[in-house]
């Protein structure tokens, strides 16, 4: 992964929006466009604006023959658009760890959307997972500054949901 997707992928929501604004001025390269394009989608995401979200990963669908990268983010993208519309697809799930297997310098942002959708259709033990193996593709790509608390905080909301979960279950 290089170090434009990286700067991007430890931005905070502010510090997002800052980096848009300054790759808009400055963005080039189809590269740099597509890293722009990925810096919008991540922005629509967090501030649920469903229709802008739906808008740039349109535009990245015509872009899925340039790279596997390209592929891959789209696929991301349409995971993203899933949560944001309440219809998590386990299927999407499954193809886009397979297809982290082109792009393994994706499989941290892979599995980090899989463990924050397995979480929201109450799969917490793969969510759980997903979010162990997203934080160890995180650092072999050297994306040490995604925080070791969040996901050890996260894997035991997990864990804590499982056990509710088991001893609901014991309860009928």
């Amino acid at each position: 992964m290089d170090k434009l997707f990286k700067e991007l992928l430890v931005c905070d929501r502010d510090a997002l929006m800052n980096f848009i604004l300054e790759l808009e001025l400055s963005a080039h390269s189809e590269h740099e466009k597509l890293v722009l394009l990925y810096a919008k989608i991540l922005s629509a995401y967090f501030q649920s604006e469903i229709r802008l979200l739906d808008k740039y990963t349109t535009k990245l669908a015509t872009l899925v023959e340039l790279s596997p990268t390209h592929k891959t983010l789209y696929h991301i993208s349409l995971a993203r658009k899933d949560i944001r519309n309440f219809s998590i697809d386990p299927l999407r799930l499954e193809n886009l760890i397979a297809l982290g297997e082109t792009t393994p310098e994706w499989k941290g942002e892979i599995y980090f959307i899989c463990g924050n959708s397995y979480s929201r259709i109450e799969k917490y033990y793969k969510s759980r997972n997903a979010y162990l193996k997203s934080y160890k593709y995180f650092n072999e790509v050297g994306l040490e500054k995604r925080d070791y608390f969040l996901f050890k905080t996260m894997s035991r909301q997990m864990e804590c949901c499982i056990l509710k979960k088991e001893w609901l279950q014991s309860c009928k």
